[in-house]
C-alpha cells in the first residue's frame, strides 16, 4: 500500500478516468464516526433513553414501602390474610373516614364489587375471596380518562388500619 492509498478517504475516487470506481473501506454503522463524534451521540442516547426510568423506581418504592401492588395503569392490588366479610367492614371503615359514600354494591364471581364517586373520581373496588380467611382487594380511582394511584392506594392503606385495629 502506497503513502496516498492510505490518505484517501473511506469513499474516494481511484480512477480520474471514463470510468469512476469507489474504494469503500468495509466499516459500517457508528465505526466510521470519529471518538469524538460518538461520545455526545451516546450522551444523548443515554439522556433521552433513562426517560421511563423515574416511573419505575417510583412504582417500585412506593409498592415496597406500604406492601400494595401497583400496575403502571393505576390499579392497586392488597391481599389480606382475613375473610371476606371481615375485609368487607374495614372497607366501610375506611371510606367512612374517607367521607367516601358507596353508591352501588354488586356480587361478583367469589367475591363483591363497590362503586363509589368523590370529587369528580370514580373509585371501584373489588374484594375476592381466594380462601375462606385470604381476601384480594383491587383498587382503582378513576378521574375521566387519568387513574388516580394515590386515592386508590389511600383507600387500601386505610383498609389494612382498619383490620388492624378491629
Amino acid at each position: 500500500m502506497t503513502s496516498t492509498e492510505s490518505n484517501t478517504p473511506d469513499f474516494a475516487v481511484t480512477d480520474p478516468g471514463a470510468k469512476v470506481r469507489l474504494k469503500y473501506s468495509g466499516r459500517a454503522g457508528l465505526a466510521g464516526i470519529g471518538a469524538f463524534a460518538r461520545l455526545p451521540l451516546c450522551a444523548l442516547l443515554v439522556v433521552t433513553l433513562t426517560g421511563c426510568d423515574p416511573v419505575s423506581l417510583t412504582v417500585f418504592g412506593v409498592g415496597a414501602a406500604t406492601g400494595v401492588q401497583h400496575t403502571l395503569i393505576g390499579i392497586t392490588y392488597r391481599t389480606f390474610t382475613a375473610p371476606l366479610a371481615r375485609v368487607r367492614s374495614a372497607v366501610n371503615t375506611a371510606l367512612g373516614q374517607m367521607a367516601i359514600e358507596v353508591y352501588a354494591e354488586e356480587n361478583i364471581e367469589n367475591g363483591k364489587r363497590l362503586k363509589a364517586r368523590v370529587s369528580g373520581r370514580d373509585i371501584e373496588i373489588e374484594l375476592e375471596a381466594l380462601t375462606p380467611r385470604t381476601t384480594r382487594m383491587r383498587s382503582t380511582a378513576r378521574n375521566g380518562p387519568f387513574m388516580d394511584s394515590a386515592t386508590a392506594t389511600e383507600i387500601i392503606i386505610q383498609t389494612e388500619k382498619a383490620l388492624a385495629g378491629g
